[in-house]
């Protein structure tokens, strides 16, 4: 099937249903530029089944003392930018 792209654009469902059932479509361009479009088979990859509880032990905790070095880090980093927070 030959096509101009001003049918594309006006037709494009038509177009969609040619590529689905095989069909190669050429896109005829003002200036003398052709595309050709074919559909492509896409796999996509098998979902692995989840299981409750396979990532137990994987995400540590941050204790509260841990937390307080972080806060006096940052705010030591950025003191000049919040010199009216404390």
């Amino acid at each position: 099937m030959t096509v101009s792209s001003q049918y594309l654009v006006e037709h494009l469902n038509d177009v969609l249903s040619a590529l689905s059932s095989g069909e190669a479509v050429e896109v005829e361009r003002p200036g003398g530029t052709t595309l050709r479009l074919t559909a492509c088979e896409v796999s996509t990859p098998a979902l692995k089944e989840r299981v409750l509880g396979a990532g137990a032990g994987e995400m540590g905790s941050v204790s509260y003392e841990d937390w307080e070095r972080i806060d006096r880090e940052w705010k030591n980093e950025f003191a000049d930018k919040f010199s009216g927070d404390s």
